[in-house]
């Protein structure tokens, strides 16, 4: 058995997982481990949670140690106010409030999604998880999903639709992307979300763009009249789009229970949030990279 194997079986009995938060101990080790990993060092508090994003099948993996050399670690703060109601359940694609425990009193907690860092893996197998804090309320709750929401939190970074300059441009130079944002905002009681399937012409087709949106509506938020509301919320939000150049629009509006995940995914739709502009305020460095 290799050394390496050993502190793999190590961290296995120390019971690392995902949603497992780094004790004390490790802290300084953590800080400087992402430090090689990462040139850009996230700054990292005293009572800054480290919290183990990767998935438990990579954290304890038993296999080559060095095909799963780091795991990565969200860093979450503590929240002393109130929770943006916008930022809870992992709405917000950059932000996300959430509750955890520590020594038996409940904390709010928010976190960053640039605020992520790889950490050498076997480094786990020096300390057992913090025993004091827990992510959520498992103990209260059995049906606490908080840790299987902030990983899907997390992977939802990597789900969302992707936009090439001459798309951004576009929008931009139209003045629409305000209008656009407005709408969501103004929207987002009624919606359970807006999707959108992008196709990229290249320069072979005008307009270049084809973007095929799905506006999905909320069972609770149908009126009587769907047909009027499903034609006012289309007619909106194609309106939006009427001066932008180059792009070419179609809108259909849904219910909830017409619109299905499998249909979702099926037909390649994905998120369309306000984040939706080359994630124009993501710092200079941009995230971590994965480990």
């Amino acid at each position: 058995m290799t050394d390496a194997v050993a502190q793999v079986d190590q961290l296995r009995k120390h019971g690392w997982r995902q949603g497992s938060v780094l004790p004390p101990a490790l802290m300084d080790a953590a800080r400087e481990s992402a430090s090689r990993h990462h040139p850009h060092p996230i700054e990292i508090r005293p009572d800054d949670w480290l919290i183990v994003v990767s998935h438990t099948c990579d954290v304890r993996n038993r296999g080559k140690p060095v095909n799963e050399p780091t795991v990565e670690v969200l860093v979450a703060r503590v929240y002393g106010g109130k929770p943006d109601s916008r930022e809870i359940h992992g709405k917000n694609s950059r932000r996300f409030h959430f509750d955890g425990e520590h020594a038996g009193s409940t904390i709010r907690l928010v976190a960053s999604i640039h605020d992520r860092l790889p950490i050498d893996r076997l480094l786990l197998a020096q300390h057992p998880p913090d025993a004091s804090r827990i992510v959520g309320h498992p103990g209260l709750d059995k049906s606490d999903r908080t840790i299987e929401t902030l990983a899907t939190w997390v992977a939802k970074r990597y789900q969302r639709q992707a936009f090439p300059d001459e798309f951004d441009n576009a929008v931009q130079q139209a003045g629409a992307k305000e209008p656009i944002d407005k709408f969501l905002s103004s929207n987002a009681k009624d919606l359970l979300g807006v999707f959108i399937d992008l196709a990229d012409r290249k320069n072979d087709t005008t307009p270049r763009f084809h973007a095929e949106f799905r506006l999905v509506v909320k069972k609770t938020a149908v009126l009587t009249d769907w047909s009027k509301q499903k034609g006012n919320l289309e007619d909106a939000f194609e309106k939006l789009w009427e001066s932008v150049g180059n792009v070419e629009i179609e809108v259909v509006a849904k219910t909830a229970s017409e619109m299905t995940l499998q249909e979702i995914f099926e037909n390649k739709f994905k998120k369309f949030d306000r984040d939706w502009i080359s994630y124009e305020h993501d710092p200079e460095s941009g995230p971590a990279p994965e480990g």
